[in-house]
């Protein structure tokens, strides 16, 4: 499409490029507390994915590997004790000290932890998206949602939650 439709309400170019697949660089979050640096267990997590997991829901190992996007079979909250049994997760990094992550099992009584948050919420893919793209970006709410969009062509940002839709404003 070359000229957007003026009587449509949303009066925006289809996508025509892609930014350039480079891996999105987590973004730093100043705080007055110390940071835990998630570096490491990012790398192993991404090290353990197999990519099954969200490969069964469309979306490609490449894709997975481009963001980052780790797996833990036994993963826990880094402040449960250790008698603490862990579980199947799907880790998406947000920052350098945040992630996110999906439980991946089929223990209907974990679906109250079906997503949980490690530090302060950080939108997924924002400043590698901000700085980088001149097309429009799809807000989601979830980071699966967003993975699907660039796996269509579309580039997108999720915000972890609804809930937090506040906080992306004043983080934007």
């Amino acid at each position: 499409i070359d000229q957007p439709d003026p009587d449509h309400k949303f009066n925006f170019k289809i996508p025509t490029e892609r930014p350039a697949q480079t891996k999105p660089q987590p973004q730093e979050q100043p705080s007055e507390q110390p940071l835990t640096d998630y570096t490491d267990f990012f790398l192993q997590a991404q090290k353990a994915n197999t990519g099954a997991y969200l490969e069964g829901r469309g979306i490609s190992k490449a894709t997975q590997e481009l963001f980052g996007v780790g797996f833990v079979e036994e993963w826990k909250t880094p402040t449960a004790p250790e008698y603490v049994k862990g579980n199947p997760y799907v880790i998406f990094p947000t920052s350098k000290y945040t992630y996110c992550t999906r439980y991946t099992g089929t223990d209907e009584a974990m679906s109250k932890y079906k997503k949980i948050h490690i530090g302060k919420n950080a939108p997924f893919f924002c400043e590698k998206l901000a700085l980088e793209s001149s097309l429009p970006i799809f807000v989601v709410e979830g980071e699966t949602d967003a993975l699907s969009l660039w796996e269509l062509g579309y580039t997108a940002l999720s915000l972890g939650s609804a809930n937090f839709a506040a906080r992306f404003i004043d983080f934007a």
